[in-house]
């Protein structure tokens, strides 16, 4: 027997940074929300952006064809999820996110951005009047939402969701981990320093993810293995290996890759920035950005004390499995669609996050 159209799942349209890409964390947060089973929904990607892409051309292609789905799609059954970062993307996807009200879709509008914290008056008002296009503005962290829930109406507060490693008796190696794009902004020159301080003896500090522009990592650092861009696979494989996970941003909103080192028992050191704190809690250890210094102890406390090592470790995995395991931020998703696609009326934050 063929389902009714009460029946029918939700069709959820992820529009934003191409799923399949090797880079950024919106790219991740989208393969989450695909990976989404609950059967009141059919969840796919829209492409706006491809950030492996090369030249402005070639990453900005894909918002043309997701253009012509927002102008012809049919919005029966069919809630609309537009993910908006800084830059060029609070004019692209705040387009979608605009076309697509108009056109009376109902709009969640995720807001993710490493400066959205601490951006200018100019960047804050814009950002403001995105969130305004949707039905439903989405702030990853209790931070976004403070900073951004007086110019939003409706809102929810819901964290990145990540798969929680299966229990392991491994033992973890003696390898430090970072992932991201290595240069200034995720603070890889101030990792670099730091390292110098740190006596590491047999451990490795591992640097995956393309350069910054002409940043270039010396080759003569002992210790330091660049392994450069890599598909996400290879850098889940890593931190299920590594002992310790770093991020040493000077900007962040609620980085992936340290959901994705906690989940999987790393020991993380990161900068105080955007929703880090907010984020690790007590499964890691937060130093103040653009301190080398700090960084350089941290490193060299939790690599010469395997016990304080193996509590923080274990703290990290616990705080994922409690905060945000995919399990349940995915059935927290599926519940704010179908209120949406049901139209219920509601005002205020509705979803509590961390």
């Amino acid at each position: 027997m063929s389902s009714s159209p009460a029946e029918a799942p939700i069709t959820v349209l992820q529009f934003g940074n191409d799923a399949s890409s090797v880079r950024g964390g919106i790219a991740a947060v989208i393969r989450q929300h695909l990976a989404n089973d609950d059967a009141r929904l059919s969840v796919s990607a829209v492409p706006t952006y491809d950030p492996s892409a090369t030249g402005h051309r070639g990453r900005n292609a894909p918002f043309a064809r997701a253009l012509r789905q927002a102008l012809t799609r049919r919005r029966e059954g069919v809630v609309a999820h537009v993910h908006v970062s800084q830059g060029g993307s609070l004019l692209r996807e705040g387009l979608l996110a605009a076309l697509l009200r108009l056109r009376r879709f109902p709009v969640v509008v995720t807001l993710h951005g490493s400066s959205s914290l601490t951006n200018g008056r100019v960047r804050f008002l814009l950002t403001g009047l995105v969130l305004r296009c949707a039905d439903v503005a989405h702030f990853l962290s209790d931070a976004h939402r403070d900073r951004y829930a007086r110019l939003a109406g409706r809102h929810v507060v819901i964290p990145n969701a990540v798969e929680v490693a299966p229990p392991s008796e491994a033992a973890k190696r003696p390898d430090v981990v970072f992932a991201g794009v290595v240069g200034p902004r995720k603070g890889v020159d101030l990792l670099l320093t730091a390292w110098e301080s740190v006596p590491s003896g047999d451990w490795c500090l591992h640097l995956y993810g393309p350069p910054d522009g002409d940043f270039v990592v010396p080759d003569d650092l002992p210790g330091v293995v660049v392994h450069g861009e890599v598909a996400p696979a290879v850098v889940q494989e890593a931190l299920a290996a590594a002992a310790v996970a770093v991020l040493p941003s000077r900007e962040e909103a609620f980085p992936m890759f340290l959901l994705e080192a906690m989940a999987h028992r790393c020991a993380v050191v990161a900068t105080d920035v955007g929703g880090v704190r907010e984020l690790v809690g007590d499964g890691g250890v937060v130093v103040p950005a653009d301190d080398a210094e700090a960084l350089g102890k941290e490193l060299t406390r939790l690599i010469g004390e395997p016990d304080r090592r193996a509590e923080l470790a274990a703290a990290a995995q616990h705080r994922i499995q409690e905060r945000f395991d995919a399990a349940l931020v995915r059935g927290r998703w599926a519940a704010v669609y179908a209120s949406m696609s049901r139209r219920v009326p509601a005002t205020g934050e509705e979803t509590a996050g961390v």
